[in-house]
């Protein structure tokens, strides 16, 4: 009889925690040891997120500048690996918060800034957490970029990101004015439905397509391998590029890399960011299951 007493005790009690655990609207499920992006498909020399990348990461995902005193504050993740918003929110309080910092998660410290408080993306506009499709997303007005510090890159690129916008813009470049002498341009798109990719002088380009630009957030990948450079959106290829002027040549160089935006601030985005990850080798194989990870997330398409 005693033992049938305490198995109803402890039964009863551990049902009242987990209906006192759901009741709770600050209770947030742990999910550490559960597999992260960069955990599975390793490598990435670049890797800036509002969402938690990879385990052994330990660092946070932006660094944020407070409007009203100009204080700056990392913050990191919460339990659900995204960022974490009550941190966020208890800092920045009723004004706008601004990113001075966006975290490189890759481990080779390419981290992305800003120092000119003029072309910083808030992240929290008077006190209200800017969010894309639910997510927490920062908000580029026309004329904010971020550039990181010398990045050695080698012979093939994928690139990964996720935005909505609805201009010319650039998602990474690396060198000054490079789209002008056609080398090192990681990566285009335009409001004429088009997508362009350049290396030493040579275009892969997709124009006259499904359209990117618009009031939808956007999960586009460039996979550019021997075979030649592909651009997808929303995990459909729009082609495999036509190619103009000299053969593509996939050489390696070192320098550093402007992330939305183009090195002379010109093409830069209107509208939010929330993700750019730039791997230096052929990821083919991996693109459907990387961006399956990315989608699930985000719930983009």
């Amino acid at each position: 009889m005693r033992l049938l007493i305490l198995i109803f005790v402890l039964s009863f009690s551990l049902k009242c925690e987990a209906q006192i655990i759901r009741a709770n609207p600050f209770y947030i499920q742990k999910t550490m040891g559960v597999s992260l992006l960069l955990d599975t498909y390793t490598g990435a020399k670049v890797a800036v997120s509002l969402r938690k990348l990879r385990n052994a990461y330990t660092g946070s995902a932006v660094r944020v500048r407070r409007s009203s005193d100009n204080a700056e504050q990392d913050i990191g993740f919460n339990g659900a690996n995204e960022i974490d918003t009550a941190v966020l929110k208890t800092f920045i309080g009723a004004n706008t918060g601004y990113v001075v910092k966006w975290y490189d998660q890759s481990g080779n410290a390419n981290d992305a800034s800003q120092s000119t408080t003029t072309q910083q993306g808030a992240i929290v506009i008077s006190g209200a957490v800017q969010r894309t499709n639910g997510k927490v997303s920062v908000y580029f007005d026309g004329d904010d970029a971020y550039n990181t510090a010398t990045v050695s890159l080698n012979t093939y690129l994928y690139i990964s990101a996720i935005f909505k916008a609805s201009n010319n813009f650039i998602i990474a470049e690396h060198g000054t004015n490079a789209y002008a002498n056609g080398d090192g341009f990681f990566y285009f798109t335009d409001a004429n439905s088009s997508w362009l990719f350049s290396r030493s002088n040579a275009f892969y380009y997709c124009s006259g397509s499904n359209s990117w630009a618009g009031t939808n957030q956007v999960l586009t990948t460039l996979s550019n391998n021997s075979s030649g450079a592909a651009y997808y959106k929303n995990g459909v290829v729009q082609n495999n590029g036509t190619v103009t002027g000299s053969s593509l040549s996939n050489t390696s160089y070192t320098d550093n890399i402007y992330l939305w935006s183009r090195a002379n601030t010109s093409l830069i985005i209107s509208g939010y960011a929330q993700e750019t990850i730039i791997w230096d080798k052929d990821m083919a194989s991996d693109r459907a299951a990387v961006e399956l990870n990315t989608n699930t997330f985000y719930s983009i398409y």
